[in-house]
């Protein structure tokens, strides 16, 4: 039964749903002013239930920027009211919670069920494994996943893709044929989607590289020559995460068996930092979520190489 008064609210903020002002009721937010008690695990439920599962259902590309549209907005709205702000590193303590709520599959098993993905790949020549493994773990298991890669989103899974590639990235023609995939796929995936080319990022390796620019690319070799055992260990483990593994080499582990040697201070403060960074990037409750769980599995693996 619809609340006459989330009605009012959600038609005035011009976020109005009938199936979502349903949801919101479930939650006992009858009102506005309702939101300041809803919690982060329940925006997280709120968030699979009215986006995740809703928006797979939706063939128009338009419906479904709609409906994200409209969604990010009501979790503005949330945080501004409740003054829920997602910075502190209790919140993994907290993502143990979220496991039931989120899918089950490992990377591993994604793969596995991840097939219309690799053949349309295939099909178009763009077949990658790095790149197919970047996408599986950002949840894209097939086109119709294409939604959820947002500007943002891209070039994180570029960022990802280089540093995977790094050791083979040694000639320039090497490089080339890496952005003239990446190229290739951002223009079939955009089309797809019905979304406009944004203007070159500094991001993009097609810009004239800068000596800062160079700098970073360096760095990034370096990162992937020094902790080469680390990230095979992270991929076998499915906890595989970029920035996770520039933090953890930072702090001198760079290898599996020295991560026994990451003092307890240390383990907490490369979490908070991977955390921030993750979370200024990707500013929706879904992939936060996923990140959270994959900081929960490595935090166990963790706990488990102090025994």
């Amino acid at each position: 039964m619809s609340s006459a008064s989330n009605k009012k609210w959600l038609q005035h903020q011009d976020i109005y749903d009938p199936d979502l002002d349903e949801l919101l009721q479930e939650f006992n937010i009858c009102k506005q002013s309702d939101l300041k008690n809803l919690k982060q695990a329940e925006w997280e439920e709120i968030w699979r239930r009215a986006f995740v599962e809703r928006v797979k259902s939706i063939k128009e590309t338009t419906a479904r920027q709609r409906l994200e549209k409209k969604l990010k907005k009501l979790e503005r709205i949330w945080r501004k009211t409740s003054g829920s702000k997602i910075s502190s590193i209790q919140i993994i303590t907290d993502a143990s919670t979220l496991e039931s709520s989120l899918a089950s599959n490992t990377i591993t098993a994604a793969i596995e069920t991840a097939p219309e993905l690799k053949k349309w790949m295939k099909q178009k020549g763009l077949f990658l494994q790095d790149l197919f493994e970047v996408l599986v773990q950002h949840n894209i298991f097939s086109t119709d996943d294409f939604f959820m890669i947002l500007d943002e989103t891209w070039v994180e899974i570029k960022r990802e893709v280089r540093v995977l590639r790094a050791q083979e990235l040694k000639s320039n023609d090497a490089k080339a044929r890496l952005e003239n995939l990446l190229s290739k796929f951002e223009d079939e995936w955009r089309a797809l989607e019905g979304k406009k080319a944004k203007k070159q990022l500094y991001d993009d390796e097609k810009a004239v590289p800068t000596p800062t620019h160079t700098i970073q690319q360096a760095a990034f070799n370096d990162l992937a020559e020094k902790g080469k055992e680390l990230k095979a260990w992270m991929r076998t483990k499915e906890v595989w995460n970029v920035t996770l593994f520039q933090e953890l080499v930072a702090a001198d582990v760079c290898t599996p068996a020295s991560l026994k040697d990451l003092k307890q201070k240390e383990y907490e403060e490369v979490v908070r930092k991977v955390k921030v960074i993750r979370y200024e990037q990707f500013k929706d409750a879904h992939s936060q979520a996923v990140m959270d769980k994959l900081l929960v599995k490595f935090g166990k693996l963790y706990e488990k190489s102090k025994k």
